[in-house]
C-alpha cells in the first residue's frame, strides 16, 4: 500500500495558532485541504493526498523532504513499488505513529482517517 492517500471528500484540515481545525463546511466534491500554516513553512497545499504520487523527490521543497524523512522515506525509496523498502511508518497505525511522525503525516496533508486506508484509493488514481 502506498502511503501517499486521498483525503476524504468534504473533510479539511487548517493549522491555526499551532492548532489543528477541522473543518466540515466545504462542499463535499472539493476535498480542499486547507494548510495556511504548512504553506508558510513551504509545504505545499493539495486536495489530495494521491497528489504525492507525481511529485518526484527531486521536485520536493526542503520543508516537504524533511516530512516525508521523518516519515522513513530517502531518495532511494520515493517512488519504489518495492515492498521491501518501504518505511516503517507505513505498517503502523495512526495511534501507533510517534508523535513526530504524527505531526509530519499532518503536515502533508493526513489524518486519522486517511492514513490507513486500505484498499489505498490512490491505486484507483494510478495510469
Amino acid at each position: 500500500m502506498d502511503i501517499r492517500r486521498m483525503i476524504r471528500p468534504g473533510i479539511a484540515a487548517a493549522l491555526v495558532c499551532g492548532g489543528l481545525v477541522a473543518l466540515d463546511s466545504l462542499a463535499p466534491s472539493t476535498g480542499v485541504l486547507v494548510t495556511p500554516a504548512n504553506a508558510a513553512m513551504g509545504i505545499r497545499a493539495v486536495k489530495s493526498v494521491c497528489e504525492w504520487n507525481d511529485i518526484e523527490w527531486k521536485e520536493l521543497t526542503a520543508a516537504e523532504r524533511a516530512a516525508w524523512v521523518t516519515l522513513g522515506w530517502r531518495p532511494e525509496t520515493w517512488g519504489s513499488d518495492d515492498p521491501s523498502v518501504e518505511p516503517d511508518s507505513l505498517s503502523k497505525d495512526w495511534t501507533e505513529l510517534t508523535a513526530n511522525e504524527r505531526q509530519a503525516a499532518q503536515m502533508l496533508g493526513y489524518n486519522q482517517q486517511n492514513w490507513s486506508v486500505d484498499p489505498d484509493p490512490c491505486d484507483a488514481v494510478k495510469p
